[in-house]
C-alpha cells in the first residue's frame, strides 16, 4: 500500500482483479472488488437496452412507413374514382310480376303497407328471393301453402325469410 493520501484519494489500484483500495490517513476504509466490472456489466446492460430501443424504434418506422403508405393509397384520386364508380351506377329497378294472374299481388302505394293483407306491416319481413317486405304471418303462410312470392312469382322457401329490424324496436 502507499503513503497515507489525502481523504477520498485512490491509494492502490489492483489491474488485474479491477479492486480499488481507498486510504484515510493509513486506515483502510473500504475495498471496491470489481469495480471494472461492474461497469463493463453496466455498460453491456446499457448497449443491450439501446439495441432493443433502436429495434423497437425501426419495427415502429417501418409500420409507420406501411400504414402511410395504404393511407396514400386510401385516399388518392384513383381509388376515389373507382369508389365513385361503383357507386355512380344505378339503382336495378325492382322485380317484374312474373305472375299475370289476378291472384298476385299487386303493390301497395304506401311502403309501409303490407301487399297481402293491405295493412300497416306488423313485425316486418322481407322475402330474400325477390326483396319485397310483408308482415311475417302473412308471408310465412303464403309461402308455406304455394312456395313462391305473391309479388313476383319467383320460387321460394321459408329459409328465405329474413326479419328485419328497425331502430324503434
Amino acid at each position: 500500500m502507499a503513503k497515507c493520501a489525502p481523504k477520498g484519494h485512490i491509494v492502490s489500484e489492483n489491474k488485474e482483479t479491477g479492486e480499488i483500495s481507498l486510504a484515510f490517513c493509513g486506515n483502510e476504509i473500504a475495498v471496491f472488488g470489481g469495480l471494472f466490472g461492474f461497469t463493463s456489466r453496466v455498460q453491456l446492460a446499457a448497449r443491450k437496452a439501446l439495441g432493443g430501443i433502436a429495434f423497437s424504434l425501426s419495427t415502429g418506422l417501418s409500420i409507420s412507413v406501411f400504414f402511410l403508405q395504404f393511407l396514400d393509397w386510401w385516399y388518392s384520386s384513383e381509388n376515389q374514382e373507382t369508389i365513385k364508380a361503383l357507386t355512380a351506377l344505378p339503382t336495378p329497378p325492382p322485380p317484374v310480376h312474373l305472375d299475370h294472374e289476378p291472384s298476385s299481388a299487386v303493390l301497395p302505394k304506401l311502403k309501409t303497407v303490407c301487399p297481402l293483407c293491405r295493412r300497416v306491416r306488423v313485425n316486418a319481413t322481407a322475402l330474400s328471393t325477390s326483396g319485397f317486405v310483408f308482415c311475417y304471418r302473412c308471408i310465412y303462410s303464403h309461402v308455406k301453402a304455394h312456395q313462391r312470392c305473391p309479388v313476383t312469382g319467383y320460387a321460394t322457401e321459408l329459409q328465405h325469410l329474413v326479419k328485419l329490424y328497425s331502430p324503434e324496436s
